[in-house]
């Protein structure tokens, strides 16, 4: 095994299809491998689940051969034909992977590629604890596993715990063992028969099997139970079939001459578990606002317009539902109150699983334009969104505008959105003049809209801003500002004579519009609008598409004369701001990284990550209201005096992702240019859970002076800039 363990590590080098995880437990080291799909067949040892000790290089965790389902990597009934029986069919059980070994007279319990405690409990935890709480004998259970040089491998299945597809009542839930297998390169798994007897002596859920002599018979029984999903009353995922296949001579010479080697194959059931997955996710959708999906079946349409119901009827039914608690229960409760069925077991899955096309909408979906409607355009400075507003109100007096630079308070926001509000008590259709260019303004607007008025409509008023020349719109932005002079609350050639600056940041740092990302999932409607247009071609497109009346080109020119002479009551006085800290904003995205480097503990990723993932990502070089970080912010604001405008690129060394129960962070080992930093440990804050960024400082000076948190060992290298954070 040394040999391999080196090569492996060679291939881990060389590519991204190994990945090894050092682990240390009760004083020993030990390597987790996980491998590609793709790399399998190339591989010394084919192992899916393997652990080894770092210094010995014995193997001590040993998982099944890789092996595929009907229909992947080539595998056909026809190919299956050259296998050998006995074919012996076990019932797939719903859960997740757990392998018990023994380590220094002690029972080692691993998940598939992980071990030891995560943020959250993690799988192999869960499962030491279920195995304890289970086994009738575990000085035996050690005995037997040592002796014989064993992986036992268990499905965990627990709804309390995680839930699957299928459904455990609880008197169901627990350990089923479905597998012995050699700690041994070569793939070597005890029978069925032998693995039933284990269970039942230990205390253990076994799986049920079946034996057949031909293939053929396999494939009928196999066919007949996809009919409805399940086998003698109870929903099954699938089956694994373990039998044999001939070896060559080469390989007989190689594996002590004999003539056939172990062979597993899967057959998974397509239905109705695909669908249940859509709902589940469709489900996740709708709590999150966003209303159009791409369906499979057609009975997830109906399912959506009952989740859209009930999340108002009841929205208790989804508490929980977003971290995967509550599922089964709630797709059995639409079952019953829509089809009438306390369970799908029996029912012919091809009626249940009918086939849809296209997107679909709820057909119970809000979003009428004959009831309020909020127009929010998505713009930039110069744009001419408060000219249209008020030439649109100046022509209906059912519109109504309420403009963010009329509102003096420092954190405008709540007010501009409760503004809106009150119009909308005598006004049908509301103008919510801003620029509106980020994710979170048309969110926030969306979600205060949404809560008053479910059955209104929101309609983006979208300039093509994103489909231009960034530099021909700053230019066409900045005449019209130059125009306009100094009739305007902020934004003026006096008031801001650096202007096309100003412009050029809302035209480069900005969301463009996007229906299927969450943020703008609450739009209803979208109304395209070229910033090149008039106002009198923008007001006609905007009137038909609401299907308002149409007005006169003679009452149009009126009401766009009467906003043109409008003039502002209220000015504001413009500070120039001064940088609250310096940094290193980072410009590609860490989320994707992060979901790789932490794959096989997703619950850490889950509950670690996406509670941060909105914050974005940055690494602080000095922060001006530390003492000690003057000095160097004086120097920045020396070497930088147009801090707003400045901008230079950066690449970043990562090293490790290092964390405790407060904290995550990438330890960044070096950047080129060199940038001087006021922390001692470089770094990028991924996650905050019971604590601050800042105490990812001194997360970093525990780790690496101390030896206290966890690290993932990483070598990444990411592109940044410098950046000036205001107050």
């Amino acid at each position: 095994m040394q040999k391999i363990a080196e090569q492996l590590k060679q291939i881990s080098i060389q590519t991204k299809d190994v990945r090894i995880k050092h682990f240390e437990y009760k004083q020993t080291k030990i390597l987790s491998f996980k491998f590609t799909d793709q790399i399998y067949p190339s591989l010394p040892i084919k192992a899916r689940g393997l652990f080894i000790n770092q210094d010995t290089k014995e193997i001590l965790i040993r998982g099944y051969d890789k092996f595929y389902n009907i229909g992947e990597n080539g595998l056909d009934w026809e190919k299956l034909q050259e296998t050998v029986g006995p074919y012996k069919v076990t019932l797939k059980e719903n859960g997740c992977i757990i392998y018990v070994s023994v380590l220094n007279n002690e029972l080692l319990v691993t998940s598939k590629h992980s071990l030891g405690p995560a943020r959250n409990l993690s799988h192999s935890e869960y499962g030491q604890q279920m195995l304890e709480k289970t086994v009738k004998d575990i000085h035996g259970l050690v005995e037997y596993l040592s002796a014989n040089n064993l992986t036992a491998v268990f499905e965990l299945a627990d709804d309390d715990f995680e839930e699957h597809v299928l459904e455990y009542p609880p008197e169901k839930r627990g350990l089923y063992c479905h597998g012995l297998n050699r700690n041994t390169i070569r793939f070597e798994s005890l029978d069925i028969k032998i693995v039933k007897e284990f269970a039942d002596r230990f205390g253990f859920f076994s799986v049920d099997y079946l034996e057949f002599s031909d293939i053929s018979k396999v494939k009928e029984f196999a066919d007949e139970c996809a009919k409805t999903g399940s086998f003698e009353g109870k929903a099954i995922e699938g089956f694994v079939v373990r039998c044999f296949q001939r070896q060559s001579l080469e390989q007989q010479m190689e594996n002590l001459m004999k003539e056939t080697s172990p062979f597993f194959f899967k057959i998974k059931f397509d239905q109705p578990y695909l669908m249940f997955r859509e709902w589940r996710e469709v489900t996740k959708s709708l709590l999150q606002g966003q209303h159009r999906s791409k369906v499979k079946f057609e009975l997830s349409k109906t399912y959506m317009d009952w989740v859209y119901k009930t999340m108002r009827s009841q929205p208790q039914v989804f508490q929980g539902f977003m971290e995967n608690k509550g599922i089964i229960k709630t797709r059995n409760l639409f079952l019953k109150e829509v089809k009438g069925l306390d369970s799908f077991v029996g029912i012919t899955v091809s009626d249940l699983c009918q086939e849809a096309s296209g997107d679909y909408e709820l057909s119970v979906k809000s979003g009428s334009i004959k009831d309020k409607v909020l127009l929010i355009p998505i713009a930039v400075i110069g744009a001419g969104k408060t000219t249209l507003a008020r030439t649109l109100v100046n022509l209906y007096d059912e519109i109504g505008h309420i403009q963010n630079d009329n509102i003096i308070q420092k954190k405008s926001a709540p007010v501009f959105e409760q503004n809106i509000m009150n119009e909308f008590m005598t006004k049908r259709i509301v103008f919510a003049d801003r620029n509106n260019h980020l994710f979170q303004h048309r969110l926030g607007l969306c979600k205060k809209f949404k809560m008053e008025y479910p059955d209104g409509a929101v309609v983006a008023l979208n300039y093509n801003i994103d489909s231009m020349d960034k530099k021909q719109v700053i230019e066409i932005s900045s005449k019209r500002v130059q125009e306009r002079g100094e009739n305007h609350q902020c934004i003026t050639p006096t008031k801001t004579p650096d202007f096309p600056r100003i412009i050029s940041g809302f035209v480069h740092k900005r969301d463009p519009l996007d229906l299927t990302n969450p943020n703008d999932a609450l739009i209803d409607r979208v109304i395209e609008l070229n910033i090149n247009n008039s106002v009198n071609e923008n007001v006609l497109l905007i009137s038909k598409e609401l299907e308002l009346n149409q007005c006169s080109v003679d009452d149009i020119e009126s009401a766009l004369s009467k906003a043109l002479n409008q003039v502002e009551t209220v000015s504001k006085v413009v500070k120039k701001k001064i940088p609250r800290y310096y940094g290193i904003e980072i410009d590609v995205p860490l989320l994707p990284i992060l979901e790789e480097i932490l794959a096989d503990d997703y619950s850490l990723y889950e509950s670690f990550i996406q509670q941060y993932k909105e914050k974005g990502w940055h690494s602080t070089i000095a922060l001006r209201t530390v003492p000690d970080h003057h000095q160097l912010i004086k120097e920045y604001d020396l070497k930088y005096q147009d801090f707003e405008s400045f901008e230079r690129m950066v690449e970043i060394k990562l090293d490790r992702l290092v964390w405790n129960d407060k904290v995550m962070a990438f330890s960044i080992v070096s950047t080129y240019p060199v940038i001087q930093s006021a922390n001692k440990h470089m770094h990028i804050t991924c996650a905050v859970m019971n604590g601050k960024a800042m105490d990812s400082n001194g997360m970093l000076k525990e780790y690496f002076e101390e030896g206290k948190g966890k690290a993932i060992p990483v070598d990444l290298t990411i592109k940044g800039h410098i950046k000036a954070y205001l107050y």
